[in-house]
C-alpha cells in the first residue's frame, strides 16, 4: 500500500507538472526526528543489546547528503525521476552495528552496544518489507558530477556532530 500510494502520488505530480524532478530515496537518517539512527541510539543508550534485521538490503541515506543532492539537481533544472542514495549496501543490522561503533569512537555512547542479528520473520511487522530496496543512483551521481558518500563516511559525519554537542 505504501509504495503503491507513493507510486501514483509520483504520476499525479508527473502528470500535473512534465518538468518536475522527483526524486525517490531510502533509508534517510539525520541526527534529529524519528528515523532509525536516532532510534538505535536510544536503544543502544537504554538496552544491553539491540536485535536488529539482517536479511533486509538498501544504502543508509543522509538526510544532509540528500538535501546537497537535491540542491545540485534544483541548480541544474533536472526533471524527471530520480533515484539518489548515498554509496554503498548494508542490511539494517550493518547499519545498527556501524551506528554501535562509530557512536561509541565519537562519544555519543559511552559503551560499545551488541547488535544481534535477526531474520525479518523474527520481528513482524504491520507492513510487508522489501528484502533488497537498493537504488540504482548511478544516472544521478552522473548528472551531479560526483557519487555520493559512502553511507558510513556520512554517518561518521553525523555522529560526529552530535559527539560535539554533548
Amino acid at each position: 500500500v505504501y509504495g503503491a500510494s507513493k507510486l501514483a502520488g509520483e504520476a499525479a505530480v508527473a502528470a500535473a507538472a512534465p518538468e518536475a524532478l522527483i526524486v525517490r530515496t531510502a533509508w534517510v537518517y539525520s541526527a534529529r526526528g524519528a528515523n532509525f539512527l536516532t532510534t538505535m541510539l536510544g536503544l543502544m543508550t537504554g538496552e544491553a543489546e539491540v536485535r536488529v534485521v539482517v536479511d533486509q538490503i538498501g544504502a543508509p541515506t543522509s538526510a544532509a547528503s540528500l538535501a546537497a543532492a537535491l540542491w545540485g539537481l534544483a541548480q541544474g533544472n533536472s526533471a524527471g525521476i530520480r533515484h539518489y542514495s548515498d554509496a554503498g549496501v548494508a542490511s539494517w543490522y550493518d547499519f545498527a552495528q556501524a551506528i554501535g561503533e562509530e557512536a561509541f569512537a565519537a562519544g555519543v555512547l559511552v559503551r560499545p552496544p551488541r547488535v544481534v542479528p535477526i531474520t525479518t520473520k523474527d520481528r513482524p511487522t504491520p507492513a510487508t518489507r522489501p528484502a533488497f530496496s537498493l537504488l540504482d543512483s548511478s544516472a544521478t551521481w552522473a548528472l551531479l558530477g560526483r557519487a555520493a558518500p559512502h553511507w558510513r563516511v556520512a554517518l561518521r559525519e553525523v555522529l560526529a556532530g552530535m559527539g560535539e554537542g554533548r
